[in-house]
């Protein structure tokens, strides 16, 4: 799913914010996981 798609779903308005708010509780950058099949990887 694009993060654009993930954030307006969720009802953020700035993709931007949605990324910063799922690094800062996941970890790791929402595109991050998309890339990885979303499994995170060591």
């Amino acid at each position: 799913m694009r993060v654009s798609v993930a954030a307006a779903k969720l009802g953020y308005d700035s993709e931007a914010s949605f990324s910063r708010a799922f690094k800062r509780v996941i970890g790791v950058a929402p595109s991050h996981l998309r890339n990885a099949g979303g499994e995170e990887q060591s």
